[in-house]
Parts: C-alpha cells; sequence; structure tokens
C-alpha cells in the first residue's frame, strides 16, 4: 500500500510529534507498506524526519491557497490513501481529496476549545475563529472517507454532526524498542515528581502542581517547559533541551502528566510525553482517562481533585512507587507495533470500500 502523509508542522523542532511519526512510519515500512511524507514547514533541513517539505507562506495562504507543487508531487506518487495530519481547512488537501481516499487523523478537538475561548474571552478574533472551524470542519468532512482519532471523546466532539463517516481509535503509541528506564531508582534520596509541559497552557495544572508543593513540603517538584516563580521545593526549569531535561527526569522518581484536562472541556488524552515517561520506566499521575489505566495499574494514580483524603492516598501512592519501575511487558497498550497494525487494518477497509 502506498501512503503519502501530510502534515502541517515545524518538523526541525523534532519534538514529540516527530518522534510519533518516525514511530508510525518505521511500523507501516515493517509491514511492506510505502510512505512518503510531505511536509508544510519552515525548513526541514535539521528533522530527524525524511521528508518533502513546502515553504510555509502564513498561516492563512498555506492552507487557504493550493500549493501546486505539494499538489502536482502526490498526484505522481499516487498514493492508495491520502493521510492527513488534520489541524485546520488545508485547500490543497481538498483538492486532493477529490482524486484519493482522503483518510484524517485527528489529534484536538478544535471546535470544542475554541467554543470554550469564546466563553472566556468574548471577542471578534475568538468568534471568527470557532466560526472558521466550524464551517471548514463541515466542508472538510464532506471529502473525508474515514478518521482516526486518539480518543473516542475527540471524534465526538469533532464529527458527532454525521454518522457517515467511518472511524476508528488509535492511541498515540510509542516504539518499545526505545525503552529505557531513566528514572531514579536510588535508596535514600529525596523523592522529587517532575512534569514536562509547554507554557500558557492552563489545562496543564501547574498551578494544582503548585498546590500539591504546599500540601507535599517532603518531595521535590520540578516543572520544565512553563516559566514560573520557583520556591522552596517546587522549581521551575523554564524550555530545554532535550539532553537537558533528561538530567533532571534521571533525578526524580515519579511524573506528572496533565492535570486540568476539564479546563478544555475534555475527560481523555493520550499525550506523548506520558509514553516518554513510560519509556523512561516512570509510575504516572494523570487528571484524565487514559488507555494505560484503563486496567488500573498500581504505577498509575489518577488525581480527580484536591483534598485532604485525595492527597493522603497519593502521597501513599509515591511512597509506594518511589524506587519502583514500570516493566515493559505492562506497556503493550501504547506498543506502536499493536496500534499501527490498527492503523494499517483500517487504511485497507478504506481502500477497499467503494464509493
Amino acid at each position: 500500500m502506498k501512503i503519502a502523509y501530510v502534515l502541517s508542522h515545524n518538523i526541525d523542532s523534532n519534538d514529540g510529534v516527530v518522534k510519533k511519526l518516525i514511530d508510525q512510519i518505521t511500523a507501516w515500512e515493517k509491514q511492506g507498506n510505502e510512505v512518503t511524507i510531505f511536509a508544510i514547514c519552515k525548513n526541514g533541513e535539521n528533522s530527524l524526519l525524511q521528508a518533502k517539505c513546502y515553504p510555509f507562506e502564513g498561516a492563512i495562504k498555506s492552507r487557504i491557497i493550493v500549493n501546486s507543487n505539494l499538489y502536482n508531487d502526490i498526484v505522481a506518487f499516487d498514493p492508495d490513501i491520502l493521510y492527513f495530519r488534520y489541524d485546520f481547512w488545508n485547500s490543497s488537501v481538498f483538492k486532493l481529496a477529490s482524486k484519493f481516499k482522503l483518510v484524517v487523523e485527528s489529534n484536538a478537538a478544535g471546535a470544542q476549545e475554541a467554543w470554550l475561548q469564546i466563553k472566556t474571552e468574548l471577542s471578534f478574533k475568538a468568534l471568527l475563529r470557532y466560526t472558521s472551524l466550524l464551517v471548514f470542519n463541515k466542508l472538510f468532512s464532506k471529502r473525508i472517507k474515514g478518521v482516526i482519532s486518539v480518543t473516542d471523546e475527540i471524534f465526538r466532539l469533532e464529527y458527532g454532526h454525521t454518522n457517515a463517516i467511518p472511524h476508528a481509535t488509535v492511541t498515540n503509541s510509542v516504539d518499545l524498542d526505545n525503552y529505557s528506564p531513566l528514572k531514579c531508582s536510588e535508596q535514600g534520596s529525596k523523592i522529587s515528581l517532575c512534569f514536562l509541559g509547554s507554557p500558557n497552557q492552563d489545562w496543564h495544572g501547574t498551578d494544582i502542581i503548585e498546590e500539591l508543593a504546599k500540601r507535599l513540603p517532603m518531595y521535590d517538584f520540578h516543572i520544565i517547559g512553563p516559566s514560573g516563580n520557583s520556591r522552596g521545593n517546587l522549581t521551575y526549569h523554564g524550555y530545554l533541551s532535550s539532553n537537558d531535561y533528561r538530567k533532571i527526569l534521571s533525578k526524580c522518581h515519579i511524573a506528572v502528566g496533565t492535570l486540568a484536562l476539564h479546563r478544555k472541556g475534555l475527560s481523555e488524552a493520550c499525550p506523548l510525553k506520558v509514553r516518554e515517561y513510560l519509556l523512561a520506566g516512570f509510575p504516572i499521575i494523570l487528571g484524565y482517562e487514559d488507555i494505560v489505566n484503563i486496567d488500573k495499574p498500581s504505577w498509575c494514580f489518577k488525581l480527580d481533585e484536591i483534598s485532604n483524603k485525595s492527597v493522603e492516598e497519593l502521597q501513599q501512592f509515591i511512597e509506594r512507587n518511589q524506587y519502583f519501575t514500570v516493566p515493559k511487558s505492562e506497556l503493550a497498550t501504547i506498543d506502536a507495533s499493536l496500534n499501527e497494525t490498527m492503523r494499517l487494518d483500517f487504511f485497507n477497509f478504506i481502500r477497499e470500500t467503494r464509493e
């Protein structure tokens, strides 16, 4: 099967998205498929990802105007499946979808987030963003042959207006061959917790981590990515390179995921950073439902609220798991080789479905 993978992303960042794509494509090619990535980006020369790159010419121009080079290259490639990592309307992909079977990967509830933004920031810009998302999403859905979402919830929110689009849920996964325990297992060291995130994302819940640091002064807390005021047992490190933040992670015992996803109106997620934690052997604390905690493993704690009871239970979890390393054998639910087989099966279903 020939797969054309299209995305608009800064692949030079070599971030979690790039690592995810590498794992996906490696798994697809191992099963005999031919894959070419077509990336709309600023450069691409420093990316770990092998891709055909097309200049990013601004948020509006790159989406509204058909990129003739991108269009012609994909037509020449003649794929069985046109796979688009959806972020917003793209006229090039829309035009290509009249010739090839389009499957969209849905990673976020964009319209839901835009609606919540209107409720907190009543402005013309917020209203325009929400309206344009609704209009373009509906228009785009007319040419979509299938949707793969990372959670069931995202599909319901983004495409619940129609039952006509075939759908599969495939969680974010990783190559378990990259499993390499990093967490601290040194007996007697002060217990430390770490969080990896991005600036200005209130659903990450760094304020909740600050509250936990106040209530649990016997532990150190490290927040990497966002900036803030360090104090006592809480340290904000700001943005760090992978090599630098891994030095901090190597001194930590427990990792913290997103704690305030409800602020986006969501309850389900599968962040790549949590998969990175698990590849490094970290027991994890989450504030949402993830496929990794569906069977309630002893190394995962779900924090629903901050109360005297929940904080006491969290402390017990930390004490039990401070020196525990999550074994590779318990990570089958995020194994790329299994999850990508599910994705390929869906591609084949769409390819074989008659119009």
